[in-house]
C-alpha cells in the first residue's frame, strides 16, 4: 500500500501516461497480491470422446511466477461474457491446467473463459475461447 500512495500524488485525471505508468500497468490492472491471468486458453471437441476439451497456460502467481494452484472454468451462453466472476457461470474449478467434460448437454455457441486462483484470490480472466457444437 505505501508504494501506491506514493506513485499517486503526481497521477492528475485526464493526464497523459508517462514511462512510469507503462511499467505499473500490469501491477496495477492485476492488483498487487493477485495472480496473473491465465493465457492461451484453447476449447476443441474432441469426436472421438465426444467431449470440450480445454487447455490453457496457468495463471501465474505474481511473486514467485509459480503457477496457481487451482483454476476455475466459466462457460457462457450468450455470447462472450460481459461481466465475469458470477458464481452461476462457474463450470467447474480444477487444479489441473485442462479440462474436458461430456458434450451431450451442450449444443450452439459455446464461450469459455479461465481464471486462477491463488488463496481465494481470483485473478483477471483468461482470453475467451470459443466452440460451436451442432
Amino acid at each position: 500500500m505505501a508504494t501506491l500512495a506514493l506513485l499517486t500524488p503526481g497521477c492528475q485525471r485526464g493526464a497523459e501516461p508517462g514511462a512510469l505508468d507503462y511499467i505499473l500497468a500490469p501491477w496495477l490492472i492485476e492488483g498487487l497480491g493477485r495472480p496473473f491471468a491465465p493465457t492461451e486458453l484453447n476449447a476443441r471437441y474432441d469426436l472421438a470422446q465426444q467431449t470440450i476439451v480445454l487447455e490453457w497456460r496457468p495463471a501465474r502467481e505474481p511473486i514467485s511466477g509459480a503457477p496457481t494452484a487451482r483454476h476455475r472454468v466459466y462457460l457462457y451462453r450468450d455470447g462472450p461474457p460481459r461481466e465475469y466472476y458470477r458464481p452461476g457461470d462457474q463450470l467447474a474449478e480444477v487444479s489441473a491446467f485442462a479440462y474436458a467434460t461430456d458434450a451431450a448437454p451442450f449444443s450452439g455457441a459455446l464461450y469459455f473463459v479461465v481464471t486462477g486462483l491463488q488463496l481465494n484470490t481470483e485473478s483477471a480472466p483468461s482470453n475467451t475461447s470459443a466452440l460451436t457444437l451442432p
